[in-house]
């Protein structure tokens, strides 16, 4: 039986002992996943697909922090919780997007779904809950598997009968979200469930994880999504997102969105791949600025003279830094890779003629405040 590193795990969510299985336990298990380990795809891109084994998931997302979509993130949840205590079911489910001709609801097995049963509160008498940290945009918080509308920041979703699965249950998005809904079927399911449909989604020229770099992060207050070269944010009703499309006559500068911390082995002074601990501002669209949330993993860029973007890439991993660099010089931007943060420090300081520190240059720009460099 493979083990699950439980401590680094809570480590990786900025958590300490949840305690015995609690409805606030879960609700803060569920609200730091769904913040700190990214829905994404990267490993599709750089042509690495994966299993859907839970514990070769929860081994990437705490020892790589890496992400992953719905079967490497609620899978690897669902040992987590298990592991604490908590009584997990997986269920077979079918996500229904906008572009969908023939949904097939659960049959498609596009989706894994949990439900963590044994919780009883006053809002779910039931004591059975709907989680969900691997639908993207979606669910911050579990809901209560109970008919009824639900709010969770700007987004308003339902839950439902299923009209299509006998017995199951559905599960409307906002209409602003990036999918329709999904229905998810009663019956317990197992990993071989989902290996067929994992191995299409993974290699398919027709699936969009294969042919569309997709990376989407949920808080509390909204979502950032970055889809191929667009980074959009969505909060507070706002449904006119705020896009950097770094191809467009209107863009001065591209800010590129890193799903995973790159691990340093220098200072952190020396690090130019940093997290957002406050409101990131950059020279942007027709409004003159783009704002990245709190909570983001970022690569810097800035304009060179010529006006054609260049990209600084650190990461120790060889295989994800050429990966990125195929994928950004195919977009037209001009590349240059490091293997850790005083190399890219100095790289960096190399193309401005600026002999002092890279990171107090950065710091000193009065167009990006909040940049806090860590390791």
């Amino acid at each position: 039986m493979p083990r699950l590193d439980t401590a680094g795990y809570l480590e990786r969510l900025g958590l300490a002992d949840p305690g015995e299985p609690s409805v606030a336990g879960l609700r803060a298990l569920h609200a730091a996943h769904v913040e700190r380990v990214t829905y994404e795809a990267l490993e599709i891109q750089l042509g690495r697909p994966t299993s859907v084994d839970p514990y070769e998931s929860a081994e990437r997302i705490v020892a790589r922090h890496r992400g992953g979509y719905c079967y490497h993130l609620n899978g690897a949840f669902s040992v987590l919780l298990t592991e604490l205590g908590y009584d997990v079911v997986w269920h077979r489910a079918g996500v229904e997007n906008r572009a969908d001709p023939d949904y097939a609801g659960p049959d498609r097995a596009n989706h894994l779904a949990l439900t963590v049963h044994g919780l009883p509160s006053e809002d779910c008498p039931s004591g059975t809950w709907f989680a969900d940290v691997g639908l993207g945009d979606a669910l911050h918080d579990p809901l209560p598997l109970y008919e009824g509308e639900y709010v969770q920041g700007p987004f308003r979703y339902r839950l439902r009968r299923s009209e299509i699965e006998p017995h199951g249950w559905r599960f409307d998005h906002d209409p602003r979200g990036s999918f329709v809904g999904a229905d998810f079927r009663a019956a317990r399911a197992t990993v071989e469930d989902f290996g067929e449909r994992h191995a299409f989604l993974s290699t398919s020229p027709q699936s969009a994880f294969v042919t569309t770099c997709s990376v989407q992060r949920r808080d509390a207050r909204g979502i950032d999504k970055l889809t191929g070269c667009v980074l959009q944010r969505i909060e507070e009703q706002v449904s006119n997102p705020r896009t950097v499309d770094t191809r467009s006559g209107g863009s001065r500068c591209s800010t590129r969105c890193s799903t995973y911390r790159s691990r340093m082995s220098t200072p952190p002074s020396a690090t130019v791949c940093g997290r957002v601990s406050a409101p990131l501002t950059t020279p942007g669209s027709r409004s003159g600025r783009v704002r990245m949330a709190p909570g983001s993993y970022s690569v810097l860029t800035r304009r060179a003279e010529t006006r054609r973007v260049r990209i600084l890439v650190v990461d120790d991993d060889r295989a994800v830094r050429e990966g990125l660099d195929r994928v950004s010089r195919r977009d037209g931007f001009e590349v240059v890779l490091a293997s850790d943060g005083a190399v890219g420090a100095r790289a960096l300081c190399a193309g401005c003629g600026d002999p002092r520190s890279a990171a107090a240059r950065w710091r000193r720009r009065r167009a990006m405040p909040g940049l806090a460099a860590r390791r």
